[in-house]
């Protein structure tokens, strides 16, 4: 099998180069074998002859030995090696690449040539036995095709017998070491390790930095109001909408209070009878002021009458009841009057109870509030205990959230700021209440928001608080792995180290991280690229130096 697949490709090979003789002859030129005699004088070191040098066909370029490729592409003019890069996919490469590394190869194909040149004479000896000096294509003659062609394929028969060895004639290698001797490709690179991964990397260097750290808060209110129906009622006017903000004392739903209304007549009719009460008891009063008065009177004259033999003990007695009756109502008014002053307070007070109930029946904002719910339409009956709208106040809304208990001591009651972006702005925040103590490895922390701003009460911000400034290096996030570990370069090896994350800072909308260990020194360089799999002992080469 294997050798049928030989000859099979030695058929090939023959093909092309008889199609490759037949097309290379032009109008202008009726002998067919003109191409290969241009072939054979453009392989002498005259600069004439060097510009009538024939390209070769793929498969014959394949049959060639490394050493006659090498031979072949310095026998080439610059515009015949571009039109053999094109040939080879080439072309479209930039002359900017290509000038890269072509001077260098230049060098050392002239440097390889003049070194081997014997080796070449003899090889080509070898090929063409007739023509030393030639290339490995014979010379054809002029009147006889068939048998030139046939020596043709022979040749390059040969040729590709004596330097075959596995893989080495691929089309794919063959093309490799093209490109290679023109300079234009990857494989014909200097120095380059095959197996050593390309990364960026950055450079530590240690400095006080002001870590950011980034938490997760959820938006509450200190102050909140729910507003229910007092009693079962009709709505009569709705004078708001939800997520309104109000002002202090506006009226937002007004209730029907008729019923209220006659409850509070008559307990003012009640109170008034209690003040008219009052009034006829000292009108009373002053009258018995009066008979007690002229009861005291009657009765010492009465006396005075007695001694002088005028009067009797009858009479004595009489005056003596009569002062003492009038007496006896003048202390009970006294104590009716009391009485009477007190049912009098006691009707004023369920006035006042009423009155303040029909304050309930017109609801108005106690201060500036957003509305976050209404549930009242116009002619709705409610049920009392109903809840009609819900109100927040604005200067009260807060960012609660939670810190890592190790990051407590670096936190200051109404110091620490943190950073909230609205609107594409920063805003800064205080921090306004810090919890004594940690639950569960956390401690709780509120901020407080501004009241200009549009926030919605259960809604999850993010906040960046700003902590005190430590000593520590900056890396991109990326540099960090299973949350602890970074990469450094030794040797252009990695080697995998733990650290401490102090924080973060967002520098131009990318995150970088604040880290620190014992083994990290200025000037060492860490990966900086996300891998999928880095370890230890990997083979790298920098190829981008990162920085902030």
């Amino acid at each position: 099998m294997k050798k049928i697949i030989i000859l099979a490709v030695f058929i090939l090979i023959g093909v092309g180069g008889y199609l490759l003789l037949t097309q290379s002859s032009g109008e202008d030129q009726p002998n067919q074998y003109k191409g290969a005699a241009q072939t054979k004088a453009g392989n002498s070191d005259s600069p004439d002859s060097k510009q009538s040098s024939k390209l070769k066909s793929q498969q014959e370029i394949q049959a060639m030995s490394s050493q006659e490729r090498r031979t072949y592409m310095q026998s080439l003019t610059d515009e015949q090696r571009q039109q053999m890069r094109q040939a080879l996919g080439g072309g479209n490469r930039e002359k900017g690449s290509e000038t890269q590394f072509g001077e260098h190869q230049q060098k050392q194909a002239d440097a390889r040539s003049s070194d081997k040149q014997d080796d070449t004479k003899t090889q080509s000896a070898k090929t063409t036995p007739t023509s030393p000096t030639t290339s490995p294509t014979p010379t054809p003659s002029t009147t006889d095709t068939a048998p030139t062609t046939t020596d043709t394929t022979a040749t390059a028969k040969t040729a590709a017998a004596q330097n075959q060895r596995p893989g080495s004639n691929s089309p794919q290698n063959a093309a490799r070491q093209m490109q290679s001797a023109l300079g234009n490709s990857r494989w014909g690179r200097q120095n380059l390790t095959s197996n050593a991964t390309q990364i960026e990397a950055v450079t530590l260097v240690e400095d006080s930095y002001s870590p950011q750290l980034p938490i997760l808060a959820k938006i509450k209110a200190k102050v909140t109001d729910n507003i229910a129906a007092p009693a079962a009622v009709r709505v009569v006017k709705v004078l708001a909408t939800a997520g309104e903000y109000v002002e202090t004392g506006q009226l937002l739903v007004e209730l029907d209070s008729s019923d209220l209304q006659l409850s509070i007549q008559a307990q003012q009719a009640a109170v008034d009878q209690q003040q008219a009460s009052i009034r006829i008891a000292q009108l009373q009063y002053n009258n018995n002021l009066v008979l007690l008065e002229n009861a005291k009177t009657n009765l010492k004259k009465e006396q005075t009458l007695l001694k002088d033999g005028f009067s009797n003990d009858s009479s004595i007695e009489a005056a003596t009841d009569k002062l003492r009756s009038a007496q006896l109502t003048v202390d009970l008014f006294k104590e009716e009057k009391i009485s009477r002053e007190t049912n009098l307070t006691s009707a004023k007070i369920n006035l006042q109870k009423l009155q303040s109930q029909l304050s309930d029946y017109l609801i108005k904002a106690p201060y500036p509030a957003k509305i976050i719910n209404l549930n009242a339409t116009v002619n709705q009956k409610l049920k009392a205990g109903d809840q009609v709208i819900t109100l927040i106040d604005q200067n009260s809304l807060i960012a609660s959230g939670q810190v890592p208990a190790t990051k407590h001591a670096l936190l200051s009651l109404n110091k620490t700021q943190a950073n909230l972006t609205v609107d594409n702005k920063n805003t800064q925040l205080i921090l306004t209440y810090l919890a004594s103590s940690a639950e569960r490895g956390a401690v709780n922390v509120e901020f407080l928001l501004p009241s200009d701003k549009e926030f919605v009460v259960g809604d999850t911000i993010e906040l960046k608080i700003n902590l005190q400034s430590v000593q520590s290096f900056i890396v991109p996030s990326d540099s960090i792995y299973q949350g602890q570990y970074v990469y450094l370069i030794r040797e252009d090896r990695l080697q995998q180290t733990k650290v401490e994350i102090l924080g973060y800072q967002f520098i131009n909308d990318s995150q970088w991280t604040l880290i620190q260990a014992d083994d990290l020194e200025n000037d060492t360089q860490i990966l900086a690229t996300r891998l999928s799999s880095p370890a230890t002992g990997t083979s790298v080469k920098v190829i981008k130096e990162l920085s902030f």
